[in-house]
C-alpha cells in the first residue's frame, strides 16, 4: 500500500474547500483537491512545496553544525598548474 503521511489541512487555492496536506515518498508536502467546483466540475488543483518549506511544515529542524577550529591549510607550498602536450591542464 502506497499512504502517504498527513501533516496538516490547509484551504484549496482555488476552490476554497479544505484540502489535507500530505508528504510524498521523497518528504515533500502537496495536496491535491479532489473537490466539486460548484458547477459540479472536479476542481483538480494541486500544490507542492520544496525542502525548506516542507521541513518546517512537519517540524524538522535540522542538527547545529558544530563551528569548531578551521583546520590549518599548508600555506608553504602553492599548488602549481602544469600542462600537457594535449593541452590539459592538472594541478601538481
Amino acid at each position: 500500500m502506497n499512504a502517504r503521511v498527513q501533516i496538516g489541512r490547509v484551504k484549496c487555492g482555488a476552490c476554497g474547500k479544505p484540502v489535507d496536506v500530505k508528504l510524498n515518498k521523497n518528504g515533500l508536502a502537496y495536496y491535491f483537491c479532489g473537490w466539486a467546483t460548484d458547477t459540479g466540475k472536479p476542481c483538480n488543483h494541486h500544490a507542492r512545496w520544496g525542502r525548506e518549506d516542507s521541513d518546517k511544515m512537519r517540524g524538522y529542524q535540522p542538527a547545529a553544525v558544530d563551528q569548531g577550529e578551521t583546520p590549518a591549510v599548508d600555506q608553504d607550498k602553492p599548488d602549481t598548474v602544469k600542462g600537457d602536450e594535449d593541452g590539459d591542464f592538472f594541478l601538481v
